[in-house]
């Protein structure tokens, strides 16, 4: 939180003091690893600190390794964490510990299962709730039906690569949603195709999809998709659209990896979060999505080869997005496909223009245990 906003709630200004003024990106840069990893060394500081305050805390957790010893120390010192929802107290959640002091070297797997409860669960609420509301009144993809007119060329990549490694497999699709691929990975020969989803609603929805056309491979299960139920090594595919920048990033890689095969593969087309003129769109839409999805950084895919071997990134849609306006003319699907041509061009010969892209399509494989 910016120091004028603890002092408009009464604190004395000597007795504020800013951590990182890099709001809403804090939990993405070196420097806020360094500043919480030099905080622990120091330890004892933090026992003069009765509360941190930051925006978005919730968001903030997502970078478990840091924000984990963040935790122990306030646990220890009795330090309170607020932000505009809540007031969490990590003594009362966790018992302090003793690892705090070895910052400088977390266990990687390990560190990704300690987000605080209070905050973690609360997320998860929200996103739940969230959710079963736009799966309920519709206008949400009414609205959003108009842009992803122009992510065809990604959808068919995405779908004839499912296609054609899902025969025989096992696939996990990950936030299943109501637009799930279950059916279509079904027909094209998938031994079983279970699909997990945070909304109640959408799973009762999809199995009665399931059953009303007679699947009898398809399952959907309600599932947290940061812990999930499903033993190691259970599928030989994982997909999902749109799924990996509403979890812990932490959190999701690592159990991505413990539940996928060594041969498997997983395949995801999210968001990216670097485009300036699509960050003010969602600025100005914040109906449309949940306070706590981020759409991905760079920083974000290379977090992932944390957790797995390859990983591969395919970026679509920049230019494409000026068709838009004209998705009701004649001419639309040629436009379509000429800008996404020009953009095949600018991000093979202009690789920094990639990271502005709209979505990419990211290819996960050799799971590392």
């Amino acid at each position: 939180m910016r120091s004028p906003s603890a002092l408009e709630l009464g604190w004395a200004r000597e007795s504020v003091a800013v951590v990182d003024e890099d709001t809403g990106r804090s939990e993405r840069h070196r420097r806020w690893a360094t500043r919480v990893q030099g905080a622990g060394r120091r330890g004892g500081a933090w026992a003069r600190s009765g509360m941190i305050m930051a925006l978005e805390t919730s968001r903030l957790a997502r970078s478990s390794v840091d924000w984990d010893q963040l935790l122990d120390l306030c646990a220890l010192t009795g330090t309170l964490i607020a932000d505009a929802d809540c007031v969490y107290s990590p003594g009362l959640q966790r018992p302090p510990a003793t690892r705090f002091a070895q910052v400088d070297s977390p266990e990687p797997h390990e560190s990704a299962r300690a987000t605080t409860p209070v905050i973690a669960e609360s997320r998860k609420q929200r996103e739940a709730e969230f959710h079963d509301r736009a799966y309920t009144d519709e206008t949400r993809e009414k609205l959003w039906s108009s842009y992803y007119l122009i992510v065809d060329s990604s959808r068919r990549f995405y779908e004839e690569y499912l296609g054609a490694r899902c025969r025989d497999a096992d696939v996990l699709e990950y936030g299943s949603g109501l637009a799930s691929e279950a059916f279509f990975l079904a027909d094209r020969g998938a031994r079983s195709v279970t699909g997990i989803d945070i909304s109640s609603v959408a799973v009762e929805r999809d199995n009665q999809r399931a059953r009303a056309k007679g699947y009898e491979r398809v399952t959907f299960v309600v599932m947290d998709a940061e812990t999930m139920d499903f033993e190691p090594e259970s599928f030989d595919l994982i997909c999902g659209g749109a799924i990996l920048h509403h979890l812990d990033l932490e959190r999701a890689y690592f159990e991505l990896a413990r539940v996928l095969r060594p041969s498997g593969r997983a395949i995801f087309i999210e968001p990216l979060g670097h485009n300036p003129l699509i960050n003010l769109y969602r600025k100005r839409t914040p109906h449309l999505r949940t306070p706590d999805e981020h759409p991905l950084l760079t920083e974000d895919l290379e977090l992932a080869s944390r957790y797995f071997g390859s990983v591969r990134a395919r970026f679509a849609h920049l230019s494409s997005l000026a068709a838009v306006p004209f998705r009701r003319s004649r001419f639309f699907a040629n436009l379509v496909g000429a800008l996404d041509d020009l953009d095949r061009t600018l991000f093979r010969f202009v690789p920094a223009l990639r990271r502005y892209a709209w979505q990419v399509v990211i290819e996960l494989s050799e799971p590392r245990r």
